[in-house]
C-alpha cells in the first residue's frame, strides 16, 4: 500500500529529527505516524535509515561518541513504543565480548559496549587474550545471544576457530549465539576460516545490527 503524501512527509519528518537527536518530538512523531495507520515495518525502516546517517555523520567527525549513545536511547524508546500496550520493554539481549588480541584497538570494543549498553543490551567483556575454556565457561554460564571477537589477527584465527567451533557445540540442539568478528583489520575470509557467522567492521555495520535485533529481526549471516 502506498504512502499519502501527508504520511510520506511525517516519516521524512521523523528521519530528520531522528538524525538531529531530538529525542522528545522523535517520539511524539511516532505516535502521530502510529496513529495515521503508518506500518510498522515502515517506521522501523524510516529509523534505519536515520541511524545510518548518524553513523556516517560520527565516521566524518560531526558526532561525537555521545550522538551515538543518544541515538541508541531514543531508538531504544521508539521500539517500546512500537510494542503492544500490555508488553514490558524489551530486552534485546546478552552480548559477550573479547578480544583474542592485545587491546591495540580497544577503542573499537569501547564504542561497541557503549552503544550497545544505549541500545538496553546486557553486555559482558572478558578483555584482551581470551582463552579457550574461559571464555566458553562464562558463555555457558551467561547465555548469550551474541558473541563478539576484537583485534582479530592472522596468528590467532587457530585459536578463535576452536573457541568459535566450542561456542557451537555448547548448544546443539538448541538456540546458540550468533557470533561476529569486529574491527577494522576484520575481513571476509577471515570470518570463513574461523566459523563467525557474520563481521563488523564499520560503525554502520554496529548500529544496524542493534537496530535489527532490537526490532525483532535476526542477524543475517554474511
Amino acid at each position: 500500500m502506498s504512502l499519502s503524501l501527508d504520511n510520506s512527509n511525517a516519516l521524512s519528518g521523523f528521519q530528520e529529527q531522528l538524525v538531529s537527536l531530538q529525542e522528545d518530538e522523535c517520539q511524539k512523531q511516532v505516535r502521530l505516524l502510529i496513529s495515521r495507520g503508518v506500518s510498522l515495518n515502515q517506521i522501523k525502516q524510516t529509523c534505519l535509515l536515520a541511524l545510518l546517517e548518524i553513523s556516517r555523520l560520527y565516521e566524518s567527525g560531526h558526532y561525537f561518541l555521545s550522538g551515538l549513545i543518544m541515538a541508541g536511547r531514543i531508538t531504544r524508546k521508539i521500539t517500546n513504543l512500537l510494542q503492544p500496550p500490555q508488553e514490558p520493554d524489551i530486552f534485546p539481549g546478552r552480548v559477550q565480548l573479547g578480544s583474542v588480541g592485545r587491546e591495540s584497538q580497544g577503542r573499537d570494543k569501547s564504542l561497541f559496549n557503549l552503544v550497545l549498553a544505549a541500545f538496553g543490551f546486557e553486555t559482558r567483556d572478558l578483555g584482551q587474550e581470551v582463552t579457550g575454556p574461559a571464555f566458553l565457561a562464562s558463555a555457558e554460564m551467561f547465555q548469550p545471544n551474541l558473541v563478539g571477537f576484537f583485534n582479530i589477527t592472522p596468528q590467532s584465527l587457530g585459536r578463535l576457530k576452536e573457541i568459535v567451533s566450542g561456542l557451537k557445540a555448547l548448544r546443539p540442539d538448541g538456540e546458540r549465539p550468533y557470533i561476529f568478528l569486529a574491527g577494522r583489520r576484520t575481513v571476509e575470509p577471515m570470518r570463513r576460516k574461523t566459523g563467525a557467522d557474520f563481521s563488523l567492521t564499520s560503525t554502520a555495520d554496529i548500529l544496524t545490527m542493534c537496530h535489527r535485533l532490537l526490532m525483532n529481526y535476526e542477524p543475517q549471516p554474511n
